[in-house]
């Protein structure tokens, strides 16, 4: 399957803070990455990967990563939740193999909170 649009998805990261309290979170490359390129492996087909990005931001400009992190807080109350919008975006362009369960890419990312 080939795609000459992006694929963009929007998600959530949440935290539950003490009132008062704020906080910075980094998310890393994730498990599949090569270099600093975020990648999502086929999970039918080893070998077989996407690349994509997450982004602070509606219009997909600033990298959320180590570097680039978001500022959550202060919160208002106790054991408010704090949360930011990641936003996804797979490349434009690639060839998805179909592995045998599918078209079914993963990535794990770890969110780092700094209070």
């Amino acid at each position: 399957m080939h795609d000459r649009r992006p694929l963009d998805q929007t998600g959530t990261v949440s935290i539950n803070c003490t009132k008062g309290t704020s906080g910075v979170v980094s998310l890393n490359l994730g498990v599949n990455a090569s270099g600093a390129v975020r990648r999502m492996q086929d999970t039918g087909a080893a070998g077989n990967y996407l690349t994509y990005e997450i982004y602070s931001d509606a219009g997909r400009t600033t990298v959320w990563n180590a570097v680039g992190t978001v500022s959550l807080g202060p919160s208002a109350s106790k054991n408010t939740a704090l949360s930011a919008t990641a936003y996804g975006r797979v490349t434009a362009g690639q060839d998805a193999q179909a592995g045998a369960a599918g078209l079914n890419y993963q990535d794990t990312i770890v969110a780092t909170v700094t209070f």
